[in-house]
């Protein structure tokens, strides 16, 4: 590893420590390679965790790992699951997803996707090495401590460390952070199993509750299955509980087909702060959540990403220079950030809640987590600040009037450009706009496979798009064909600026 001996003044790379190779660190590290960083990712183990772990990717991470330019790569070896069947004693219910449904692939085929791509993005993965400690030196860089394998110790310098690390995260800990939160008294067993005799449905991930107990099945890769079930007895053995649970209801396993089993107690918590001087946490060192709903990895995919926007969206072209304001940074992501996963940790506890029976209950929830307020940030998964409002009275503007607006672009592959990408991308029309101005300098174009997420194709015209390709606004050829195109170019101006997208030099 090459310590950072540049001054904060100098003309050099950004730099980034990442604790942690797991699905959030190399995430990030190969979003700001892409972006002109040097990256240097810590891992202590000196190979991949065997077993599933969480497999469950839905549609908003998948379609950021499209943007860093993994999502085909990870749905060719993944599973797709179309639809959520919920059964009580007395009901059945279906809930076909169409566009929205999920996939299923072993948290350590992911992993290994990340790291090539990470890898491709300029980035570095060492293994065998942890964060033991840091400081924050004189200009505010942490000067953080490396031990290795066979007992060495190294001194690095960086303008950002990430703890990336897990639940007992190093870095939160020597960060001084407290997570507040509650732990479950009830434990949860899975097993994880080839199902050889079709017991359950290849595309259906289903939820039985009732008098028989909770039970969760969900289709993994290769004719496999997972089943959950929340162990309330505490002397309880989990795999016969289990077995016995399942048995119940109609499905006769052994865990001798079993190719991955585990049992854990449940913790629903958030740290206090996501990020602290030149120091951010990320995935479980921010926050723990329980397995209901199959959401922990798809948040610690969210938190690089909303992490690498605050890092990045105003620093295209400038990480070379050394200009990202990193504090800066980090307060944005704190800000925003932790607000969306204080809602998000309210409706898993609820679900939660609900799979161990104690929905009505009248216990309080834990200060750091509130009841979900579903803002528009959450529902789209969209990790930007939406356009400004209006005022009262005030005619929006004419982006937000767009037809598409809220939607997202599903790429058809992945950009090959720095990310984030330009905000602009143009649908159809002539290879050359006759007016195409400085906002249009280095604007995408998008392919013809490329989509709406529903499926339907895009429109000609011109787009504005978040770096995760949410749709901002939308305007067809023929305004920018009008003798005077100047308000059009405005408005586009404008909704860019709405969205902190500045115009590229």
């Amino acid at each position: 590893m090459r310590p950072d001996t540049a001054g904060p003044s100098a003309s050099r790379q950004s730099t980034a420590l990442i604790a942690g190779a797991g699905p959030a660190g190399l995430a990030l590290a190969g979003l700001l390679g892409s972006a002109g960083w040097q990256v240097t990712v810590l891992e202590p183990l000196t190979e991949r965790r065997a077993g599933t772990r969480a497999p469950t990717l839905w549609p908003p991470a998948a379609h950021l790992l499209d943007t860093l330019g993994a999502g085909r790569r990870v749905r060719a070896r993944a599973h797709r699951v179309e639809r959520l069947r919920f059964v009580s004693d007395d009901a059945e219910r279906d809930l076909d997803l169409g566009p929205y449904a999920f996939h299923t692939l072993p948290q350590g085929e992911l992993e290994e996707i990340l790291e090539e791509r990470a890898v491709d993005l300029g980035a570095t993965v060492v293994r065998g090495a942890a964060v033991t400690s840091f400081v924050a030196g004189a200009d505010g860089r942490p000067r953080v401590t490396v031990g290795h394998g066979d007992g060495r110790t190294e001194q690095l310098t960086a303008d950002l460390l990430v703890g990336a690390d897990g639940a007992h995260s190093v870095v939160r800990g020597q960060l001084g952070v407290e997570s507040a939160g509650e732990r479950y008294a009830s434990r949860f067993a899975l097993l994880d199993f080839t199902d050889e005799q079709g017991l359950f449905p290849r595309d259906t991930s289903i939820t039985w509750v009732g008098r028989r107990g909770t039970l969760v099945s969900v289709p993994l890769p290769a004719g496999g299955t997972r089943v959950v079930v929340p162990v309330l007895d505490p002397d309880a053995d989990p795999a016969g509980f289990l077995l016995k649970t399942a048995a119940e209801h109609g499905f006769p396993l052994s865990v001798d087909t079993a190719t991955w089993q585990a049992e854990f107690h449940v913790t629903v918590a958030m740290a206090e702060t996501f990020a602290r001087g030149s120091v951010a946490l990320i995935g479980d060192a921010a926050h723990v959540q329980s397995p209901a709903g199959g959401r922990g990895m798809n948040n610690a995919l969210e938190d690089a990403f909303a992490l690498a926007t605050q890092l990045c969206d105003r620093a295209v072209g400038e990480a070379a220079e050394g200009a990202v304001d990193v504090p800066a940074a980090l307060v944005r992501y704190d800000l925003l950030r932790r607000a969306e996963m204080a809602d998000e940790l309210g409706a898993i506890k609820e679900t939660t809640d609900r799979w161990v029976g104690r929905t009505g209950s009248g216990e309080p929830e834990p200060t750091a987590v509130r009841r979900p307020r579903r803002s528009d940030v959450q529902r789209t998964a969209c990790i930007h600040p939406r356009p400004r409002p209006t005022a009262e009275g005030e005619e929006p503007p004419v982006w937000s009037r767009a037809g598409f607006t809220g939607s997202r672009m599903v790429l058809s592959d992945a950009p090959e450009t720095a990310w984030p990408p330009h905000p602009v991308v143009l649908v159809g029309g002539p290879d050359e706009p006759a007016v195409r101005g400085a906002l249009f300098a280095g604007a995408r174009r998008a392919r013809s496979a490329d989509r709406l997420d529903g499926g339907a194709a895009l429109p000609p015209g011109v787009y504005v798009t978040t770096a995760s390709s949410d749709i901002l606004g939308h305007w067809p050829w023929e305004l920018l064909n009008e003798p005077d195109p100047s308000p059009v170019l405005t408005q586009i101006g404008q909704c860019m600026g709405s969205h902190h997208h500045e115009p590229p030099r």
